[in-house]
């Protein structure tokens, strides 16, 4: 599997499947990034925008499904949460 590093404060990171994405969006100040198996990714953090939403899918393209290093992504913030959960 193949997955993208979510930098957080220190030497600190996140990750989240770079799999199957079927899309990557903001949704109510949060990206949410959901997975063809039906599940999704939240990622929570004060002021991510568009260009951030824009870092993860060119992180995923990196990537490519393959097992490559998983690149690691600085977003505006480095306060974030990431959950997951299924698709409502």
């Amino acid at each position: 599997m193949a997955y993208i590093k979510l930098a957080k404060a220190g030497t600190a990171f996140d990750i989240i499947s770079a799999d199957d994405i079927i899309s990557c969006k903001l949704d109510s100040g949060n990206i949410v990034v959901a997975y063809s198996g039906g599940t999704k990714s939240l990622i929570v953090g004060s002021g991510v925008d568009q260009t951030d939403v824009q870092k993860i899918i060119d992180a995923a393209v990196l990537v490519g499904g393959t097992n490559s290093p998983a690149p690691l992504v600085t977003l505006t913030t480095l306060s974030i949460a990431v959950t997951g959960s299924l698709l409502s």
